[in-house]
């Protein structure tokens, strides 16, 4: 218990006391510090006396005229002599402490775990006019002053006294004098107001080295200053929205409860708090494995959270509605428990019903996610006991406990699951009495609200096995659910539909895999039991990887044996569509290039093509990768391409072909346009390069047709290099849009062509796509 405190203390939890000093008061400017006498040694800032000595020094020094302050509230020490008081003062929703005002977080000692110990005096700050219960000693300690600073509350609840401005100078005095703060104000100012805030949140191992940070939903946090004590209630988020304005540094008390149960110290009937102590700016903490008790307590709270107001989590379960008084014990169990829970006869031993064990057999504490999944299989049980009582009973006597005790670890997995997402697995107690049983028919399509309705009306496990198995709204087999019933801790995985195909809908050639889900620890095996055209690329226990050359639809089969003699078959149709993962151009112009392709495959990102040729016909094939290249043909005709692609390495090599049919030139494709643009301009010079196959050609002339005016001009803003068989071409500056055609006269092999080549150069926007059509080539 102690280590506990020193973490606290230590800042290991919570972030570190900031304080805020206001500037000093400037040379020559008097400044107002009350000479405290009668008061010295205080520890409350909102002690009438204090208050009223601190004003009265004020009021002297300015001149003015004294005021007598009434008391807003008493600070009273309760003395509950049993465990029925401390029920009804809690009921009177008061704010209490077990640490008088200055003493705040001073550690209280563990009980021994046998031991109820001692019912301990409860602090507190009643407003005047409070009706004291009549059988509960309480003593009087001093008169409180407690004044608004503005904001959505009042703190008195009465008319105010003093002004807001006059009770700020002096708060900020009366701070200074019980040692909240050194700061000393100019006259006539005071220390600024702020509304402290502040977000609760805990870290948690979710399992296969994830983790994630979850709030602390409706926390009970306490505001601190003296006997200024506000309590606000966290938020979804595990933040608090203070409307009270302070002055000066707080403390925050989290009281680890909320309207629906309470955490205990042991077997007492002590709260369990933590302090986060002298805070001036908003206060953001994360608990870690650091913080020890707390980073239980984190996790059990927020357990307990999720199961009395977030019914949507586990829907169907019935809860239980009545409030529950938890005790958490700072050490090991000597019976290696975890949790326990025990209604039947608490009232009369004195415990209480739910108990949590902090410590683990291994030394530490217990994780957070531990603390979750141990509270919420208790919460199970207190389901159980909540809705048929008799049932609990019976079964508890007539010891049925591995029918409890796996009723309960599947309440635990259904709400740790729900709270911390599909990665988490569960990781709680595990054996022949603590089984998987929920979880593996939560998972094989029951319902919470059915195995809850079964279990609570059978008489032992075979009478369960029998409910379960009887029920016409089950979504599998009776052999699966005595499998289950048979092997409780073995079949957690959905048995429905144990295979999965990468895609439902492919290309030809494109590869599908089937395959069983990674939850699943079965192998099993492959077959084809509908369509044709399949080429089997891999074929083994895990996986079954095809890909198929003929459209259509096909039918992907695994079986799976789960036990000797008890096989289940798992059928997947995939459609094949007309449409190839290699892209091939229908046609394709002789002398251009054109590009062949593969497209990328998610499930073979390493596939690559072996081979690119043609089956007959000549063509340069240049440049080329794994997964692309640039077919250019010689001469017109009917050709065909051919890859061989390898879709995984060291993998068997598919052939695929496509037809492509080669157009020869015409006039509009001899010469094509290196990077042509999308419209040409006035003084800019373009390149052209012959697309035949002759190596021998030479440019005889070139004229030009403006075609919306003048035929045919001569031309002489041109060139041609005949090495590299490319004519260069400049179009004189014209006052008009232009949309000329230039005449190309040329000889291959020393003959004029008797049809010259024809190129049109334009900027006019409706030039016919028919003519400009395959004349553009790349660099």
């Amino acid at each position: 218990m102690r280590n506990f405190y020193l973490l606290l203390l230590s800042g290991l939890l919570l972030a570190s006391c900031v304080k805020e000093e206001l500037p000093q008061p400037s040379e020559g400017e008097e400044s107002f510090t009350a000479a405290v006498t009668r008061s010295t040694g205080e520890k409350d800032p909102y002690k009438l006396s204090l208050v009223q000595e601190v004003l009265d020094a004020k009021l002297a020094q300015t001149g003015q005229p004294r005021i007598v302050l009434e008391p807003t509230h008493q600070y009273v020490c309760f003395s509950p002599t049993d465990s029925a008081q401390v029920a009804r003062l809690e009921a009177l929703d008061l704010i209490t402490s077990y640490n008088p005002v200055g003493e705040e977080g001073k550690p209280i000692p563990e009980p021994d775990e046998d031991s109820q110990g001692e019912i301990l005096p409860l602090y507190s700050v009643v407003p005047i006019g409070f009706q004291f219960p009549e059988d509960i000693p309480y003593t009087k300690i001093y008169d409180v002053y407690i004044q608004s600073l503005g904001g959505a509350g009042s703190a008195s609840g009465s008319e105010e006294q003093l002004s807001t401005d006059l009770f700020k100078d002096v708060l900020t005095q009366t701070l200074a004098a019980t040692g909240h703060t050194s700061v000393a104000t100019r006259a006539g100012e005071s220390q600024q107001e702020w509304n402290p805030s502040a977000r609760f949140r805990f870290h948690v191992d979710v399992g296969d080295n994830s983790d994630t940070i979850l709030p602390l939903k409706q926390l009970n946090v306490v505001v601190v200053q003296g006997s200024n004590q506000k309590r606000y209630y966290t938020d979804a988020d595990g933040r608090i929205t203070v409307t009270d304005k302070f002055i000066g540094p707080v403390d925050y008390q989290v009281v680890w409860d909320s309207h629906h149960f309470v955490i205990r110290q042991g077997n007492t009937w002590t709260r369990r708090g933590s302090w986060c102590k002298g805070h001036t700016e908003p206060l953001d903490t994360v608990l870690t494995s650091q913080c020890g008790l707390d980073y239980f307590l984190a996790g059990s709270h927020r357990a307990l959270t999720a199961y009395y107001t977030e019914p949507n989590h586990v829907p169907g379960l019935v809860r239980e509605q009545k409030l529950l008084n938890i005790g958490i014990v700072d050490k090991e169990t000597p019976f290696k428990w975890e949790g326990r829970y025990v209604p039947i006869l608490t009232a009369v031993i004195g415990e209480h019903a739910l108990t949590m064990y902090a410590k683990s057999r291994v030394g530490g504490y217990h994780s957070s996610k531990s603390a979750m999944q141990t509270t919420f299989h208790e919460l199970g049980h207190a389901s159980h006991y909540y809705k048929d009582a008799g049932s609990y009973s019976a079964m508890y006597l007539f010891g049925r406990r591995k029918d409890m005790e796996s009723w309960a670890n599947g309440v635990s997995y259904a709400y740790t699951r729900a709270l911390l997402g599909e990665e988490y697995e569960w990781s709680g107690t595990t054996n022949e009495e603590y089984t998987r049983l929920i979880e593996c028919l939560l998972l094989n399509g029951f319902t919470m609200e059915q195995i809850q309705y079964d279990f609570y009306g059978s008489d032992d496990w075979g009478h369960w096995q029998s409910r379960i198995r009887a029920r016409n709204d089950k979504q599998i087999s009776d052999r699966l659910v005595n499998l289950i019933f048979d092997n409780p801790n073995k079949y957690h995985f959905d048995m429905r539909n144990m295979a999965e195909v990468s895609d439902t809908r492919i290309r030809l050639y494109q590869p599908v895999r089937l395959r069983m889900k990674d939850q699943t620890p079965f192998s099993a095996t492959w077959e084809i039991t509908d369509g044709t055209g399949a080429t089997i690329l891999n074929n083994n226990t895990s996986q079954l990887l095809v890909c198929f050359t003929e459209p259509g639809e096909k039918t992907l089969r695994a079986t799976v044996e789960l036990a000797p003699g008890i096989e289940e078959t798992f059928d997947k149709t995939v459609t094949v569509s007309n449409t190839s993962i290699v892209s091939v151009p229908g046609t394709a112009t002789e002398g251009y290039p054109v590009t062949v392709s593969v497209m990328d495959l998610e499930i073979c990102p390493d596939a690559k093509v072996t081979e690119w040729s043609v089956v007959q016909g000549d063509a340069t094939i240049t440049p080329k990768t794994d997964r692309s290249a640039q077919y250019t043909f010689r001469q017109p005709g009917n050709m065909t391409v051919k890859l061989k692609i390898q879709f995984q390495p060291n993998g068997p090599e598919v052939e695929y072909t496509a037809p492509i049919r080669v157009q020869p030139l015409d006039v509009y494709s001899v010469f094509g346009v290196i990077n042509a643009p999308e419209t040409y301009a006035y003084n800019t010079t373009y390149r052209a390069k012959y697309m035949g196959t002759e190596t021998n050609v030479e440019i005889v002339d070139v004229e030009a047709d403006h075609r919306t005016h003048y035929p045919y001009y001569p031309f002489d803003t041109w060139s041609y290099n005949k090495s590299t068989r490319t004519l260069s071409f400049l179009i004189p500056d014209h006052p008009l849009t232009f949309d000329y055609k230039l005449i190309i006269h040329y000889k291959v092999n020393g003959v004029e062509v008797e049809e010259p080549a024809i190129l049109i150069v334009s900027n006019f926007p409706d030039t016919p796509a028919s003519q400009t059509t395959g004349t553009t080539i790349g660099e």
